[in-house]
């Protein structure tokens, strides 16, 4: 079983809890079948995630990022 202890929290959980845990089994069947339709919202999500990470950090910076293709 994978352990996740959250230090600001001192809570401690699994990775496959939470929103993680829902998606995990539909993200494995898909690489097993290697299914691409089934992998198509995962791609979308995390090219959503790369854009939320570089929006914090420009936040942080206090500039602006350019991204060249933010959803290919």
């Amino acid at each position: 079983r994978d352990r996740v202890f959250d230090l600001e929290t001192e809570r401690e959980g699994s990775i496959r809890s939470g929103h993680g845990g829902g998606d995990i089994g539909t993200f494995l069947q898909a690489l097993k079948r290697d299914d691409e339709g089934l992998l198509e919202p995962f791609s979308q999500a995390v090219q959503a995630h790369r854009l939320t990470f570089l929006a914090e950090e420009a936040r942080k910076a206090g500039t602006v990022v350019h991204v060249e293709n933010p959803l290919p």
